[in-house]
């Protein structure tokens, strides 16, 4: 567990953090972890949709590395994993206009509102799909 820090809310007597803040690994993925992950992130601008309908990216790439897809669906930008929910492989890697995700791993397709749309040789498996199936939608601000 990461060593605790005290504020003196009287910046009379507050202090600058220590060395240890800048240096401890349990810090820097305690920040990241409660920080940064549940923050708003400025992501893209709506312009990019000029040319494409499908826009995947790395959430704070080279910190968190959180692939997620931003996807232009009937004129709405929706924000989803861009990980397959059966063997955790990207969906897609280049911006693009397409009206289905595939997933080059085994095939498996979503819809662009990210729910599963089908995959190869599992058309009679009983109570498949379920939900775990769709890709896990990630809140966005407009």
């Amino acid at each position: 567990m990461p060593p605790k820090f005290s504020i003196n809310p009287n910046i009379a007597q507050a202090e600058t953090l220590s060395s240890e803040f800048y240096e401890n690994p349990e810090i820097f993925i305690d920040c990241k972890e409660k920080i940064f992950a549940p923050s708003w992130q400025f992501i893209t601008h709506s312009s990019t949709f000029n040319d494409h309908t499908i826009f995947p990216f790395s959430f704070l790439k080279g910190y968190i590395d959180e692939p997620l897809l931003l996807i232009k669906n009937e004129d709405v930008i929706n924000c989803y994993s861009n990980v397959c929910t059966h063997r955790a492989h990207l969906v897609a890697s280049e911006p693009c206009n397409i009206n289905k995700l595939r997933c080059p791993y085994h095939g498996r397709t979503y819809n662009l509102d990210g729910t599963f749309n089908s995959m190869k040789g599992f058309e009679d498996v009983k109570n498949f799909p379920t939900k775990k199936d769709n890709l896990k939608s990630i809140p966005i601000l407009k």
